[in-house]
């Protein structure tokens, strides 16, 4: 039987004060404080997944 780890973590929802909060003086985004402490455990599995709830479109619409 073959056998594999999967690793996951949700919901990364990007906020604009996350967005903001990530903004480095150079004008690039850096996350990496947020996946700090869980960083260790998706760097050991075979399969990292994550779930996100963003807006693609930057529009905002009613669900039908």
């Amino acid at each position: 039987m073959t056998e594999i780890q999967i690793t996951a973590v949700g919901d990364l929802m990007v906020k604009r004060y996350i967005i903001s909060d990530a903004k480095q003086s150079d004008g690039t985004y850096s996350f990496a404080t947020l996946f700090a402490r869980v960083a260790p455990y998706l760097k050991q599995a075979e399969m990292p997944e994550n779930r996100s709830e963003r807006l693609y479109t930057g529009i905002r619409t009613e669900s039908p």
